[in-house]
């Protein structure tokens, strides 16, 4: 009997050396790595993806009925500079309905364990708007949404 135990036990580590060498597989701490909600319907019953590094992403706040561009910021061209376990911050361009693509900086944070995914749940988005030969700076925190439907 303890040749057979012995046998299979060795199977079972030989198995798993060549699970954690398959450079392929997908360790724990990849799906770890937050995500963000990223809308793709808007409306009373709004649609969406968890995705990571989006190239464009809806970002929607949370608690909030997402109508035309009222309680959703559509962001574009992003170029993550980090993303990180605890961050992520990113250069692009904010959709403003009555401009057009204007140059935002974003930045992820509080990532939290919801819905079977690990997300972040707070944005700050830093906007520079430049009208009437003036360029202003507005700031605004938002609260993301954390779980799809």
């Amino acid at each position: 009997m303890a040749p057979r135990s012995l046998t299979a036990g060795l199977a079972l580590l030989v198995a798993a050396v060549a699970l954690l060498a398959d450079p392929n597989s997908k360790g724990q701490a990849d799906n770890d790595e937050p995500q963000v909600v990223c809308l793709t319907e808007w409306g009373p019953q709004a649609t969406g993806w968890y995705r990571s590094r989006p190239r464009e992403c809806d970002l929607h706040e949370r608690g909030k009925t997402p109508v035309a561009h009222v309680n959703v910021w559509v962001t574009k061209q992003l170029r993550w500079l980090r993303w990180g376990p605890r961050s992520a911050v990113a250069k692009g361009k904010l959709g403003v309905s009555t401009v057009g693509l204007v140059p935002l900086k974003v930045r992820l944070t509080r990532p939290r364990e919801l819905c079977g995914h690990t997300v972040f749940t707070r944005a700050h988005l830093d906007v520079r708007l430049t009208y009437d030969g003036k360029t202003r700076r507005s700031s605004h925190w938002i609260w993301l949404d954390t779980c799809l439907r």
